[in-house]
């Protein structure tokens, strides 16, 4: 099974790289929270229950799921560079 078959609402702490930037998405699209990385056990413990106890997260989560679902994946991309690159 897929990972945007199971999407469910999520928490994320950024550590690395691109994880700032797809954690801050997440929580702009409504399908998870994205803490500064600083948070402490008590933080913690009240946004993963926010995230667990609003349906409204699940709910963007499987919007998310499903939108990518359908794209197109990587032939898409091609096709798209494709055509940018002309």
């Amino acid at each position: 099974m897929r990972f945007a078959d199971r999407c469910a609402a999520v928490w994320l702490v950024p550590r690395v790289t691109d994880q700032p930037f797809l954690a801050a998405k997440l929580q702009e699209l409504g399908a998870g929270l994205a803490p500064d990385g600083e948070s402490g056990p008590a933080a913690i413990r009240t946004a993963v229950q926010e995230v667990i106890g609003q349906s409204s997260f699940a709910k963007a989560a499987a919007n998310l799921a499903a939108a990518i679902r359908a794209a197109p994946g990587v032939a898409g991309a091609a096709d798209e560079l494709e055509q940018l690159a002309r």
